[in-house]
């Protein structure tokens, strides 16, 4: 008998606790024991950043001074004639972001769907498994 009254072939009860914290877009606190890892993550200050680098460039395309014969604009209508893009780590992070936020259901799912499949392989038990899912208190 283990020092925390578990029998030798017993493991520790493992708990997943998610939007642990509120500062970030996604967080979860995953104990193991006395084992406790708090995993957070964020892109709303690069999507604000992101967004103000558009506006910017935007409105500095709307103020330059382009004469109508200029070799930018032939053969292409004013809305069309200059364009810019703002890319970059910040830009794929961002789209990562809105990414996700859309797929977050299906991304819960899979994600329970894994942590199962391990819990399965693990205990060599469905009813273990189930036991081990289940949310207490």
């Amino acid at each position: 008998m283990r020092p925390s009254k578990r029998q030798a072939d017993e493991l520790r009860r493992v708990s997943i606790e998610r939007a642990v914290s509120m500062h970030a877009e996604g967080s979860c606190l995953i104990k193991f024991g006395n084992t406790h890892v708090l995993c957070t993550a964020s892109l709303e200050e690069r999507a604000v950043l992101v967004e103000e680098l558009q506006d910017e460039l935007d409105a500095l395309i709307a103020e330059a001074d382009i004469p109508a014969d200029s070799i930018l604009l032939v053969d292409q209508t004013p809305e069309t004639a200059i364009r810019a893009t703002p890319s970059g780590l910040a830009v794929v992070g961002t789209g990562l972001l809105e990414n996700l936020t859309a797929n977050r259901a299906v991304l819960t799912y899979l994600a329970l769907a894994v942590v199962a499949l391990f819990l399965l392989i693990r205990f060599r038990s469905l009813a273990r498994m189930l036991v081990t899912l289940v949310p207490v208190g």
